[in-house]
């Protein structure tokens, strides 16, 4: 099994990184044409196969780089400095550290088979040497035990029952056992054996032509139907990537089925006029109009989330105004930039912006005046403040280069509402400019957009390392959508989030502080919304005393109500306000609770709309690690750019690059 994890410690980055000078394709060429012949040994049945070309050049080229050390760190991070479990297992099975398995075996040419993508720990690796020589040497290193031959192919068995065989200067390592017969099927291919192979699939060879240049590594994956952790959706993804002391290019190609992802053709030119301190963007279509009918169980369709709360009420403001919705879109873009009023030391919040094309722009803003304002209204008066006189918060206006900026100061509502104190500054703002409404978390980044889209500072097309965009694909697609980030600029706001916090919260570095916060949460979003005592005259029986507002008890119960049975069963004494409690937390996955009342001394049965219980385990919730795997991730990425091409949303054709950052 140790081999396959060698492969886990590179293959991230290659799947992850990307971009090359057009010049380094031509160099591999001759690797491209000889990978023809390693497709014809792969067993048709495989379902995954990834193929990489001087695995150790790229070791020393990203040693050079200090990208080495990131890989290193992502693969290490949390794990015991004295425990490395990967390293002994290399060691016991093989005799050598992974580090010299890579130089000594995988390093010129390797690829890694299995029959899907849930199995490739137990897959097959092809590794080739340089000489014959150096062939011998592994096997007396290895002390390999020679078994039957199959024709021109040797077999061996290893320490643990590894299997091994060999044709010429060509490796082929296999689990003990072969438990699904890949390396038997891999062997008889090698030996001249006539058979299925991956090289001959119509469905790879289809995409294996869509391939825009030949690339230096290969990556093969087929999903089951509905697997969810299918890359976009696709059924068949194929990847050609390419590493270069410049960067890392891939392509990404694969099939859908049965997609309705709207595709309209990019505008280069709303991602140009961005300003160049951009940290982030992503460009593309949307319907707006599918808010009217959010996907039932996400965030958008919950209306105890400030955000369900928020599209719950854009829907309304739709109803009312005409369909507002249907003149906004398709194009839509969102921005991520830098907090530029933020005072030193203090957290660095992105500003975040949503630029949506739009018809009768002047309308939106006005109904968001509304929306907003209203929205603000609902959040100061049902939030619990910490401060002893909230601000009122109501909607400002301010002009910018002709523009005219409508905003409200949402933070401090926000923090004290989710408990993180860090979103004080917050200001929501929205504007109108040419055909476009922009919908932003701060005004200060509003502003840096409209300066830009005016050439009153320097925008992005002014300083585009590494963003140009390839105008068409091979076959003569628009592009789509678009995607940049500076990695490195991005690495060091995180790294200044986590200094923030060590400086002034420092128990929010630890996984139990997010883990109790997110279960606080959860706790705030179930609540019934009524406050019950115990009748002092019957044990048995509840009085409601207080109903929260906005509550699912809002509506049904009334003050002064009796409350004498729940979830369908009458209560029981001496403590039933705490037995009604119970039963509640108990309603499982119920979208209704069952109350019985007295009001004004007549029985009433009440069924009350309630959310299910949410069964969430929270022991993984680790934002804090994932933080710094991030910022470990993408320090040495100075800018990535995406872009995907065509206009059939049953094929994925995208092409990637990042220019590495300097080492520090």
């Amino acid at each position: 099994m140790v081999p396959f994890r060698l492969f886990s410690t590179v293959l991230p980055l290659c799947v992850v990184l990307a971009a090359p000078p057009a010049a380094a394709w031509s160099q591999q060429r001759a690797a491209a044409n000889a990978r023809a012949d390693w497709l014809r040994m792969v067993p048709g049945d495989a379902r995954f196969y990834i193929e990489l070309n001087d695995l150790e050049g790229i070791r020393r080229r990203f040693q050079r780089l200090g990208i080495w050390r990131t890989v290193r760190e992502l693969t290490e991070q949390d794990a015991p400095q004295t425990s490395q479990p990967w390293r002994r297992r290399s060691e016991k099975l093989l005799g050598m550290s992974p580090e010299v398995a890579i130089s000594q075996v995988l390093g010129r040419r390797s690829a890694l088979i299995a029959t899907g993508p849930a199995t490739w720990q137990s897959g097959v690796i092809l590794a080739e040497m340089d000489d014959a020589a150096e062939v011998l040497r592994l096997l007396r290193r290895w002390r390999a035990r020679r078994i039957s031959d199959q024709g021109p192919v040797r077999r061996f068995v290893l320490r643990g029952d590894l299997l091994l065989a060999v044709r010429d200067r060509l490796l082929v390592l296999g689990p003990a056992k072969d438990p699904e017969g890949l390396w038997a099927r891999t062997v008889l291919l090698l030996s001249g054996k006539r058979g299925p192979h991956l090289g001959g699939r119509s469905e790879f060879a289809a995409l294996k032509a869509r391939l825009r240049h030949d690339a230096g590594g290969l990556a093969y994956v087929a999903w089951p139907p509905g697997d969810p952790y299918a890359i976009a959706g696709c059924e068949k993804l194929l990847v050609g990537f390419t590493v270069t002391d410049e960067g890392l290019h891939c392509e990404l190609h694969g099939q859908r089925r049965g997609s309705t992802e709207l595709l309209a053709p990019w505008k280069a030119a709303t991602a140009g006029a961005l300003p160049a301190n951009t940290l982030a963007a992503w460009s593309g279509s949307f319907r707006p109009t599918s808010l009217r009918s959010p996907p039932a169980g996400t965030v958008l369709d919950d209306q105890s989330s400030l955000i369900g709360l928020f599209v719950g009420m854009l829907s309304g403001l739709d109803r009312q105004s005409g369909n507002i919705l249907d003149t906004l879109g398709p194009h839509v873009t969102l921005v991520l930039g830098p907090d530029t009023t933020a005072p030193a030391g203090g957290f660095q919040l992105p500003g975040v912006t949503v630029i949506c094309e739009a018809r009768k722009v002047q309308d939106h803003v006005h109904a968001l005046d509304v929306l907003v304002g209203f929205f603000a209204t609902f959040i100061e008066a049902t939030t619990e403040h910490q401060r002893e006189s909230p601000r009122r918060l109501t909607v400002q206006k301010r002009e910018v280069e002709g523009v005219e900026l409508h905003y409200v100061a949402l933070g401090s509502a926000l923090a004290d509402r989710l408990g993180l104190p860090f979103l004080d500054r917050v200001e929501v703002c929205w504007a109108g400019m040419d055909n476009a409404l922009m919908f932003s978390s701060s005004v200060a980044h509003v502003e840096d957009i409209v300066r830009a889209a005016r050439h009153k500072t320097v925008r992005l097309d002014g300083n585009a390392v590494g963003t140009t965009i390839l105008p068409y694909d091979i076959e003569g697609h628009p592009p789509v959508q678009w995607t940049m980030l500076r990695g490195t600029d991005l690495s060091r706001l995180f790294a200044g989030w986590l200094s923030y916090l060590s400086t002034l919260h420092p128990d929010a570095l630890r996984d139990g502080w997010w883990q109790a916060w997110a279960a606080n949460r959860l706790r705030r979003r179930a609540r019934f919304g009524a406050a019950l005592k115990n009748d002092p005259a019957d044990g048995r029986r509840a009085i409601v005393r207080e109903v929260e507002p906005n509550s699912p008890a809002a509506g049904a119960l009334r003050v002064g109500d009796v409350i004498v049975s729940a979830a369908g069963k009458p209560l029981r004494g001496p403590q039933a306000a705490r037995e009604v409690a119970r039963r509640y937390e108990q309603r499982g996955p119920s979208k209704r609770f069952e109350i019985g009342v007295l009001r004004n001394g007549k029985p009433l049965n009440l069924r009350i709309a309630v959310s299910p219980v949410l069964q969430a385990d929270l022991s993984e919730l680790r934002p804090v690690r994932a933080l710094r795997q991030l910022i470990i991730l993408l320090r040495r990425a100075r800018t990535v750019r995406v872009t995907r091409y065509g206009s059939d949303p049953n094929r994925f054709d995208v092409d990637m690059s990042v220019v590495w950052a300097k080492a520090d």
